[in-house]
């Protein structure tokens, strides 16, 4: 607990600093392996923002969502969408939220090679079946609810980031949120940032391949029509736009 305090006096002192100089807030929340932490960690560094948070376990605090509206921050998350998190958020006076997709076959299948990676330390083995069912539901749940409060009334706007332009265009996609928030990041200086981070070898946080398309070759069968069965018209519509827009 002692821990804890510090480091969110901590938190509060590097917010502090950053509202003093007219730097914004950015609240994201992300589907799990979707590229989130590079956004987040990139936008940290570039803007010289403390990273925090404004949920716990996954549903938004209202007090901690009205510090993060002062400025000064950046959160990285996995809350969804119900109508108790986009309430909190506007008595809070948060104004805009981006919200970061993927395909949830690609997400889930991600997912799947992170835990099974970690087999040696949980001593489970997890079948890619067996994350399907206790995942991709929560997968659909978080895409189709972000994508329904794009249109809410409660003056919350939601802003969407797709894995695709990350993935695709890195540095035009960090310098998209930063516009939005009115901190516009000089690209030819995020350009050099990733470059030398690439030169260095540093790899982007929690990739493991950023390959769109690895689900499709991964021999799971029957399973890739199992989640297809379970994906909603809305989200199936919102996967459609996005094949086409990285396909054009």
């Amino acid at each position: 607990f002692a821990d804890a305090m510090i480091i969110g006096l901590q938190r509060q002192a590097e917010q502090a600093r950053a509202v003093a100089s007219g730097k914004p807030a950015i609240l994201i929340t992300s589907l799990q392996k979707s590229a989130s932490a590079f956004v987040t960690v990139s936008l940290s560094r570039l803007l010289g923002l403390p990273l925090v948070r404004i949920s716990c376990a996954n549903i938004v605090i209202e007090g901690w969502a009205r510090q993060a509206s002062r400025g000064g921050v950046i959160t990285h998350e996995h809350y969804g969408a119900g109508r108790g998190n986009l309430e909190a958020l506007a008595r809070a006076g948060v104004r805009a939220v981006f919200a970061q997709f993927r395909d949830p076959r690609a997400a889930v299948w991600s997912l799947y090679h992170h835990i099974s990676a970690r087999r040696d330390v949980s001593g489970t083995d997890t079948s890619f079946r067996q994350v399907i069912e206790t995942q991709y539901p929560q997968a659909i749940s978080f895409i189709s609810g972000w994508i329904e409060a794009m249109d809410n009334s409660l003056g919350v706007e939601v802003h969407p980031i797709l894995y695709d332009d990350v993935r695709l265009s890195p540095s035009d996609t960090l310098c998209r949120i930063a516009d939005l928030c009115r901190a516009p990041l000089d690209r030819s200086a995020v350009v050099s940032q990733l470059e030398a981070d690439k030169i260095a070898g540093r790899r982007p946080e929690n990739y493991r391949l950023g390959d769109p398309d690895d689900w499709r070759r991964g021999g799971i069968g029957e399973l890739r029509d199992l989640m297809w069965d379970q994906t909603p018209q809305s989200v199936r519509d919102y996967l459609t736009r996005s094949e086409e827009r990285r396909v054009g």
